[in-house]
């Protein structure tokens, strides 16, 4: 697959709530009928170059969204808010190569851990898990991955 990895800009957010809706809802209009604030909510990631998408052909076919935080053990932490694939790209690498990319740009930024949240009975659970991320938290919800070791 070939595709390419980077920032969203706000030109990117019709393209981004569609790849919400179809990734998470599988149907168009959902986000502007439940998720009135979406549009402020990704202006707050894309306005503080943290939103990220992969691209191919034209098509946005993943996107993630990041917050840095203060962190009084390791100083900076990064969150991965929000992670995205289309149905027909699930499977094949979109989401591992987004969350690389996002762990090198943390990495370049002097950030020394990331953070994610996700049911711990989903299969992404188990994917984030064999990338590196460790329970944080009892209810394996929480995972966390210190990039001190990359």
């Amino acid at each position: 697959m070939k595709y390419s990895i980077g920032l969203a800009v706000k030109d990117d957010y019709d393209k981004i709530v569609r790849l919400y809706e179809k990734a998470f809802e599988h149907r168009e209009g959902i986000v502007a009928k439940y998720y009135t604030g979406f549009n402020e909510y990704l202006s707050f990631f894309v306005d503080r170059n943290n939103a990220f998408m992969v691209e191919e052909d034209d098509t946005i076919c993943g996107a993630v969204l990041v917050y840095e935080t203060p962190d009084m053990f390791c100083g900076r932490s990064l969150y991965i808010e929000f992670l995205a694939v289309l149905p027909d790209y699930q499977n094949k690498g979109v989401g591992r190569a987004l969350i690389e990319y996002v762990c090198d740009e943390a990495h370049k930024r002097g950030i020394t851990e990331v953070s994610i949240r996700t049911a711990c009975y989903k299969d992404a659970y188990l994917i984030y898990r064999h990338m590196g991320f460790r329970d944080s938290q009892s209810d394996c919800r929480f995972l966390t991955m210190n990039l001190k070791s990359l």
